[in-house]
């Protein structure tokens, strides 16, 4: 079995799409369990919205380099949030991006860096 040592551009928006599509099947449950930001079950409606928002966007345009596609997610992400947990995901995907910084090829290193930036942001 192979292992992945870095994540590029490519490779991010596939853990994207991964990732967008688990919050797509699972997006009832998330509003049925919605007590944060806002107790108004709407959590997995604006996140699924959001993602959808930030496919679109990226689909025809993705980057070979990390921080490009990282910088294109988090402007995608922003212009399409809806409710709080939509501007809340904006804002950890910018602070990715942030973090994400001059970086070609993510390594396990840059890639727990820049999760942290996303935490802070």
């Amino acid at each position: 079995m192979n292992k992945i040592t870095y994540l590029d551009g490519a490779r991010w928006h596939r853990a994207l799409v991964a990732g967008a599509s688990n919050v797509l099947s699972r997006q009832e449950y998330l509003n049925k369990i919605n007590v944060f930001p806002v107790p108004d079950g709407d959590t997995g409606t604006n996140m699924a919205f959001t993602l959808t928002s930030i496919l679109d966007s990226t689909v025809q345009r993705i980057h070979p380099r990390t921080d490009d596609m990282l910088a294109l997610i988090a402007d995608a992400a922003l212009d399409g949030a809806r409710g709080n947990s939509g501007v809340i995901l904006a804002q950890f995907f910018q602070g990715l991006s942030d973090g994400a910084a001059g970086v070609d090829k993510m390594t396990p290193e840059s890639f727990a860096r820049a999760v942290k930036f996303g935490a802070e942001y």
